[in-house]
């Protein structure tokens, strides 16, 4: 096996180990590496190719579809699908695989906005949001600018439940000195929905 170690030291040995004629490939290969070093995290933020693109919106759409039925709607091979997802997962923008579930055919009819303004002195803002994240009605919470610290998003089956939650829960959490909350009557998406 060829090493790959870089350095002219390790190429001058290539050179007596495998001959001139493989040091050509030797140095690209060196060179690769060190391109690829400095491209992969440029690649993350490059623009999608059109098939890129449509693939990731049918996924979003049919998560479930077997990639040959995606790689038919697509026009490419099965092996050409399944090399894009790879390569978007590298990239970082396939995270992960999942269901989306309803809250609402869950029970949970409620869905509320609480700002939140940490204490101030010597309270991490990012620990308060972790803490509250741990909370079984919490959805997210964003750390925000402005005269709040904090956005939660939380969702529930009665209002009692989400006074209780409220009260009880998130006012105690350490570092947090007061909040506001606002119910959302009605909740639509918007064509960004699905990078959230």
């Amino acid at each position: 096996m060829v090493s790959r170690a870089s350095g002219p030291l390790t190429i001058l040995k290539n050179k007596i180990l495998f001959g001139s004629k493989n040091l050509c490939f030797l140095w690209k290969i060196w060179q690769n590496d060190r391109i690829n070093h400095i491209l992969r995290p440029i690649r993350q933020f490059m623009p999608l190719k059109d098939a890129e693109e449509k693939l990731l919106s049918l996924l979003k759409q049919r998560g479930r579809e077997p990639i040959t039925s995606i790689a038919d709607e697509l026009g490419v091979a099965r092996a050409t699908v399944s090399e894009m997802m790879i390569r978007l997962e590298k990239r970082g923008l396939i995270r992960r695989y999942t269901i989306d579930i309803d809250a609402k055919s869950m029970g949970y009819e409620l869905r509320a906005f609480i700002f939140a303004r940490c204490e101030r002195g010597g309270v991490d803002r990012r620990e308060v949001a972790q803490k509250i994240c741990l909370l079984p009605y919490v959805v997210r919470c964003n750390v925000i600018a402005g005269e709040w610290d904090l956005l939660i998003e939380v969702v529930s089956t009665t209002m009692n439940s989400l006074g209780d939650a409220i009260l009880d829960e998130v006012s105690k959490i350490g570092g947090v000195s007061s909040t506001h909350t606002m119910v959302s009557f009605y909740d639509f998406e918007g064509v960004a929905s699905s990078l959230c």
